[in-house]
């Protein structure tokens, strides 16, 4: 129940911050994802991250037969509120392309984390 209500206060703090920093003229930077031709990949393990403003991600990517077959986050830095976008990984496997739906209330870690995965797939020299 304590956890639960850490949870809560975590999350209400986080809105309120983000309210007052859209009040003040604020706003995050946006994020592209571009498309990955997912077929077009060679088997093998392929490593990514992505540095943002509020936040990073570093994952490695499995494929095989043109088919991503896992993704692990290996480092992640959020704030509270962006911890629910860990299950973007599953969300881009599930999907098979990086136009999965990013995890509501956590829009720009979701991005942060795909990002980080399409800088795993496009990078040179893989």
């Amino acid at each position: 129940m304590e956890n639960r209500k850490r949870r809560m206060t975590a999350g209400l703090l986080a809105g309120a911050i983000g309210i007052a920093l859209a009040a003040a003229g604020c706003k995050l930077p946006e994020i592209d994802i571009a498309a990955v031709d997912f077929a077009s990949l060679s088997d093998g393990s392929y490593e990514g991250s992505y540095k943002a403003e509020m936040g990073s991600a570093s994952v490695k990517v499995g494929v095989s037969g043109g088919r991503v077959t896992g993704i692990d986050l290996v480092a992640f830095d959020s704030s509270p509120v962006g911890e629910p976008a860990k299950a973007m990984p599953g969300r881009v496997v599930e999907r098979q392309g990086l136009d999965a739906d990013c995890v509501s209330g956590a829009t720009y870690s979701s991005k942060v984390i795909l990002k980080a995965i399409e800088n795993a797939l496009t990078a040179v020299g893989k």
